[in-house]
Parts: structure tokens; sequence; C-alpha cells
């Protein structure tokens, strides 16, 4: 919670909020937090949760691991999966390259 506190996410939110984004465009709070994230946190702040699946149309982030489609945690398709959808790796590969500047909170 420290981090949706700080400064810098009050003024990364005051500037979004600023271009009428989210009356105009309908951003929702997931995206604007996860990409707060990527930007400002350090990655070993950031868990991601492998074994959860979601969907928000027309993306879906599907379990890939045996366990959790046999013991009925998930039934989605793991083929249909934005993980291995071409475009999605190609922003993987982007974010592996570019160190983002975690340090901007003080760590």
């Amino acid at each position: 919670m420290r981090f949706f506190r700080s400064k810098l996410y009050s003024d990364y939110f005051d500037f979004l909020d600023r271009t009428g984004g989210f009356f105009y465009e309908r951003w929702g709070d997931a995206p604007v937090h996860s990409i707060a994230a990527t930007f400002f946190l350090p990655r070993d702040e950031i868990h991601f949760f492998s074994d959860i699946g979601y969907r928000h149309s027309p993306y879906i982030r599907c379990p890939q691991d045996e366990a959790s489609h046999l013991n009925g945690r998930c039934s989605c398709e793991r083929g249909n999966n934005f993980g291995t959808n071409p475009i999605s790796l190609h922003f993987a590969a982007f974010f592996a390259l570019v160190a983002f500047p975690g340090s901007l909170l003080g760590h």
C-alpha cells in the first residue's frame, strides 16, 4: 500500500487523470495499477500468480500448469492464452530488455 500512497504514484495518477482518459476512455484501475507497478517497482517486489487465470475479453491468462487444471480450479483452454500470443511475446521481450527505474521509490 505504501507504493499506492507514494508521491510518485500520486503524480502518475494525477497526470493520467488530467488527460481525461478515466472519463472519456473508461480506463480501469487494474491496468493503471499494473502499468504503474511495471514502470516504478523493482521486479522483486512484483509477484506473478501463475496458477490464477484471468479473463477480460479479448484477453485471457490461462494457467499453464497441469495441477491447476486437474484439481478443477481452472477450466480455460491452455492454448487460448495471452501469454502465448505472438503480440504478447513481443511485449514480454521488450519488458525483459528494458530496465525500469524501480529506484525512483528509494529502493
